[in-house]
């Protein structure tokens, strides 16, 4: 039974590292962009991949402070610079300390918080703005596969962007400079969401409301924070009505085949086709079956066992009725038969009515 947990743990977690490399794929992202983010909204899905999308990582940066890829390749120089705070002492950086592009100014020494449990996001890049003056955003891309969590998801999200704009000190600006702050996206994909949410776009970002007066501030000063939550559908007639929920709901398809999906993606919504996409597609979709056929044995196992109990309980309860039949007393039915006194009541009801 362990065993089986550790290979279902371990398909399901090859799964979603396939699902974020196809997101990750750029026409893929250009297509998100266009649709999600409104700077975007007039460009060519080809110029988008091609000029405007910097740097994607993916599971690369953490959510927490000291949680990056890059954090472990630089915890040394902060233990350094540490030490030269807390002992106001020399402390010399060798050539080995900027291998990697570590940059002292983007360390946030204050801020790391050694013991938090490990947290990436799923998929974050940079996009510059098809402008005459481009503007630098920072784009999150989440996939979710459950919304059934302890806490509301749309709570995590704006715990994401708020994130994404804090850790910008000493990064994107340093000390009091914060009118350099980037405008963040998180946009979250919701592929099993509750069927009333199905087939759904949302979105949430700030807005300004004049209570008095004829005020009104410039819109970039305050309009640095967007989630967009995805939420996709199996009825393919709610999602054909939507262009992204098309894309979306073709790249989670369990019903389409890793070929039909890339002649989909091609064919109907120009996404560009390579042998890198219908690699990427080919492994995901594999390792979907794997989690689906995993998933259907545990349900079939499940169902064995649920009918063994549900037959025992048969058996006792007939074997209860015979026991009342011979007018035998409570006390010695219950300590015959291990059953719960609620559960005789309810026989004995049942008993009577025949």
């Amino acid at each position: 039974m362990e065993q089986r947990k550790t290979e279902e743990k371990k398909l399901c977690k090859q799964y979603d590292a396939a699902c974020k490399e196809v997101l990750s794929y750029k026409p893929i992202l250009a297509f998100i962009m266009k649709h999600c983010i409104t700077e975007f909204s007039k460009c060519k899905l080809v110029d988008i991949a091609e000029h405007y999308i910097e740097k994607v990582q993916v599971s690369e940066v953490g959510v927490f402070p000291d949680e990056s890829v890059e954090f472990e390749e630089s915890f040394h120089m902060r233990e350094k610079l540490l030490h030269i705070q807390q002992n106001k002492t020399e402390c010399r950086l060798s050539n080995s300390d900027y291998a990697g592009g570590n940059k002292i100014s983007g360390l946030n020494i204050e801020d790391s918080t050694i013991t938090e449990g490990k947290v990436y996001y799923d998929i974050r890049f940079f996009a510059m703005t098809p402008e005459k003056e481009p503007v630098k955003l920072i784009i999150n891309i989440e996939a979710q596969t459950s919304e059934y969590t302890e806490y509301p998801l749309l709570m995590r999200a704006v715990y994401y962007v708020c994130r994404m704009i804090s850790s910008q000190k000493e990064v994107e600006f340093t000390n009091s400079h914060y009118e350099q702050i980037k405008k963040v996206y998180s946009i979250w994909i919701c592929t099993n969401p509750p069927k009333k949410k199905k087939g759904s776009i949302n979105r949430y970002q700030l807005k300004e409301k004049r209570e008095y007066g004829e005020v009104e501030e410039d819109k970039k000063h305050y309009d640095l924070i967007e989630v967009i939550m995805i939420r996709l559908s199996d009825d393919t007639t709610l999602a054909s009505n939507n262009q992204l929920l098309t894309l979306l709901s073709t790249l989670f398809s369990r019903e389409l085949n890793s070929i039909e999906k890339v002649k989909e993606l091609s064919e109907e919504l120009l996404i560009t086709n390579s042998q890198e996409l219908e690699r990427k597609m080919d492994e995901m979709c594999n390792l979907s079956v794997g989690v689906y056929n995993l998933g259907r044995e545990e349900g079939i196992r499940e169902g064995i066992n649920k009918g063994i109990q549900e037959g025992r309980l048969e058996s006792m309860k007939e074997i209860v009725f015979h026991m009342l039949s011979e007018t035998m007393s409570d006390e010695l039915i219950l300590k015959l038969v291990q059953i719960t006194r609620n559960q005789l009541e309810a026989w004995k009801a049942e008993f009577n009515q025949r």
